[in-house]
């Protein structure tokens, strides 16, 4: 008898120990369902709608609701908070995408997404293709980060329908040209290490029924190596006109 009341009297202190687990966990769980509840009126109480933004890294462009592949578009302020000079240096912060820098300057020798080879990554400048027909790869540190309002990434095997981009396409937006007679513009320079120094500028308006936009960088630095001073000149310009209501034409030019 003395055993048996043993046993009932462990069965019943395991028992209350159960229970009493039970309940922390519950009391945590509702804890926890707060907390998440309080961090999702702070993060969600102001949304912020965004415009409509349509989509053109597909061979017909739609709108971003619309589009069923997997693509990824960085705006202009997600593109000047990377501090980057060129858009090979901007690819470099987007997940997936591999950028193989050779110089100080950002030269890229090779462009690749999710693992591809260089050939398979169409680069695309308002939808015209960048790669060279040479090699049949591009170089995105050409590109100037002044020149660009957004870029738009295709990964996969969808972009197939460009052609041999079985990896992916990137397209990258230029900045507008300007709406008004007046023109407006910004000047910035910047400096970094190793007497690293950057003036850019940037211009846009429009002439009669021409709008352009113009922009201009030059770098120079002492280099991180002896005897490695360098300086670097880019220009670029873009021009519209409207013929018509449904007729406009585009022209861009870029010097490096």
């Amino acid at each position: 008898m003395k055993i048996s009341c043993q046993n009932n009297s462990l069965i019943g202190f395991k028992y209350t120990i159960s229970i009493f687990i039970a309940f922390l966990v519950f009391i945590l769980l509702s804890i926890t369902s707060i907390s998440a509840d309080e961090s999702s009126e702070v993060l969600f109480s102001n949304p912020v709608m965004l415009g409509t933004v349509l989509i053109s890294a597909k061979r017909v462009g739609s709108e971003g609701e619309d589009t069923a592949e997997n693509v990824t578009v960085y705006t202009k302020k997600e593109i000047e908070r990377t501090s980057a000079n060129n858009l090979g240096e901007v690819l470099k912060y987007i997940p997936g995408v591999d950028v193989s820098v050779t110089n100080q300057f950002g030269q890229a020798t090779s462009l690749s997404i999710h693992g591809s080879n260089s050939r398979q990554v169409l680069l695309m400048i308002d939808g015209i293709p960048f790669n060279t027909q040479l090699s049949g790869q591009a170089d995105p540190a050409i590109i100037p980060v002044e020149n660009i309002e957004r870029i738009e990434i295709l990964k996969g095997a969808s972009s197939s329908v460009w052609g041999s981009s079985l990896g992916g396409v990137i397209n990258v937006i230029t900045k507008d040209v300007g709406d008004s007679v007046v023109p407006k513009g910004k000047f910035k320079t910047t400096f970094a290490g190793f007497s690293t120094t950057k003036n850019s500028l940037e211009l846009a308006g429009k002439i009669s029924d021409v709008g352009y936009f113009v922009s201009g960088s030059y770098l120079e630095t002492d280099g991180i190596k002896s005897r490695s001073d360098a300086q670097e000149k880019k220009i670029f310009g873009k021009v519209s006109a409207s013929i018509n209501d449904a007729l406009k034409i585009i022209s861009s030019f870029g010097y490096t």
